[in-house]
């Protein structure tokens, strides 16, 4: 008996042995098999994975003049080069999708008929009324689209303001059972306040959306299953809901019926399902609807890089008006549409409202057109729209000195962004080096302004050419810097005087300025802070 027992354990402990040694086996090769394919793609010419949807990432250098870089450039090389991500990034996406029917990424909420929504935003939690909008923040929106509004009004321009409906507020249906719309929402909550409260011209689209709703078909929806915005029938039906409005001004302006329009496969990057690496599982029909009449068809011209405008559409009949859509990226589909009713259409697909660019394109109308998510996204700033003359008056005259002009030998030390160059940086005045369009500088963080204030930065410079100077901010709560929170200003050759105004209640942190987008040597003599009064 005794010896059947000390045979059962020497059986037992040889397979325990066995089992570490797979185990430990196995954690090797999950170990060295990744690391070697790594090292090996030091040396590989592998294009980035369709599926990730990343631009390349440039080979790791150590060439003079790029230490510096090397650390940032490392991280973002090995992120994307760890040997066996795509396949282990599928195994994960394919685990959470069949074996737990969700999304395997916070970013998106697999819903019914393996429909995806974008949790950008907070749009999700705005449909459950998780966070309504304050009444100081109505009131805010309130003051800030009046401004813009008379401003233009005292250029002969007309304002129409455009809220598109996201998708989930137009397919409430098809998110997980968890997700109940609210009886209030965020973009209700706005329409609504604006409609009571203000003359502003807002046009609210969802009636329009759910119109194109009901004309679904399997394969044919308003918006797109595994993307975040409206098909080009989608987009159709908020053309046509645009120009209705607009018939009010220009009599004889109608939206062409869709039989001027056909229908024909096409492929558009508004398919999530690659970034989550479901594209395997997860498939759409994507249309678009190419004219079909016989009057000329506007096309934007190219422009040149770094341009405040993405694209200029231009139509033979120089007897149309002329229209500027402000938008976020929901505008793009639309602007092939609008395009046949104007003679020139400037798009700018940005949050701010550039002034300078509206005063140069002399439009007979504006449009700004946002989804409902801009409520999230842009903070209302209760602006005051200047015009340059009377930025530098008020800025001459305010005594609320928030960081002191820069004279020669007293500045502290520019910083540079990233690997940004800068000769003489320990006094103004300083020279920039500038190699790539993301260089630039920090301006130290000084005391925020209030509610009844606003920033105002002035920046004496030397430009080596006509470009753009740009200026990023932070926020309260948010981090980096991003073109949603930053301002564009032209500068010229030689020497510039530039007042940014920087309306935000809630800055926060350091600016950062590129003085300019071409390459070249940039001579900053004096930086400056003040606020004045909204």
């Amino acid at each position: 008996m005794a010896d059947q027992t000390h045979d059962q354990q020497s059986i037992e402990r040889g397979r325990s042995v066995a089992v570490e040694l797979i185990f430990s086996a196995a954690t090797i090769l999950m170990l060295v098999v990744p690391a070697l394919v790594t090292f090996a793609s030091l040396f590989s010419s592998e294009e980035p994975d369709a599926g990730s949807r990343r631009k390349p990432i440039p080979r790791l250098s150590l060439e003079d003049g790029r230490l510096a870089a090397f650390p940032d450039e490392f991280r973002a090389w090995f992120g994307h080069s760890f040997g066996l991500r795509t396949t282990l990034l599928r195994m994960h996406a394919a685990t959470w999708y069949l074996a737990f029917e969700t999304s395997p990424s916070e970013r998106f909420v697999l819903g019914k008929q393996d429909w995806l929504f974008t949790t950008t935003g907070r749009s999700l939690d705005a449909l459950r009324g998780a966070h309504p909008l304050s009444p100081a923040e109505l009131e805010d929106w309130r003051i800030t689209l009046e401004a813009r509004r008379d401003w233009l009004a005292a250029r002969g321009t007309q304002f129409v303001f455009v809220v598109a409906p996201s998708k989930c507020a137009v397919y409430p249906e098809l998110l997980p059972n968890s997700y109940v719309e609210a009886d209030v929402t965020r973009r209700a909550q706005f329409i609504e306040y604006m409609q009571a409260h203000s003359d502003v011209r807002v046009v609210d689209l969802l009636p329009a959306m759910l119109e194109a709703k009901g004309e679904d078909r399997a394969d044919d929806h308003a918006y797109y299953p595994l993307g975040t915005h409206w098909t080009p029938r989608g987009a159709y039906h908020g053309y046509s809901a645009i120009v209705r409005e607009l018939a009010t001004d220009w009599s004889g302006m109608t939206p062409w019926p869709p039989s001027d329009f056909g229908s024909a496969a096409c492929r558009t990057p508004d398919d999530l399902a690659a970034t989550v690496f479901l594209d395997h599982y997860l498939q759409q029909v994507e249309k678009e609807m190419p004219a079909r009449r016989k009057r000329p068809n506007p096309r934007p011209p190219r422009l040149p890089r770094g341009s405040a405008v993405d694209s200029i559409w231009t139509h033979t009949d120089t007897g149309l008006p002329r229209a500027l859509l402000l938008t976020d990226s929901y505008g793009e589909a639309v602007t092939p549409f609008l395009a046949q009713h104007f003679s020139k259409l400037h798009l700018i697909v940005k949050d701010s409202f550039p002034t300078w660019v509206i005063e140069r394109a002399q439009p007979d109308v504006v449009i700004q057109l946002y989804v409902d998510r801009f409520t999230e996204r842009i903070r209302p700033t209760v602006q005051t729209v200047f015009d340059t003359d009377r930025i530098r008056a008020r800025f001459a005259e305010s005594t609320d000195v928030r960081l002191p002009a820069s004279p020669p030998g007293t500045f502290p030390e520019l910083t540079g962004y990233r690997v940004t160059d800068i000769t003489g940086g320990d006094s103004l005045p300083a020279v920039l080096h500038l190699t790539s369009g993301s260089d630039g500088f920090l301006v130290d963080e000084f005391p925020a302004v209030d509610r009844v204030s606003m920033t105002v930065l002035r920046i004496v410079l030397d430009a080596p050419q006509a470009t753009l100077l740009s200026v990023f901010y932070g926020e309260e709560g948010v981090e980096g810097y991003r073109h949603q929170r930053s301002e564009v200003l032209p500068v010229h050759a030689g020497r510039n005087e530039v007042f940014v105004v920087l309306s935000s209640p809630t800055l926060s942190g350091q600016l950062l300025v590129r003085p300019g987008l071409a390459n070249g040597d940039y001579t900053i003599h004096a930086v400056e802070v003040r606020a004045i009064a909204r």
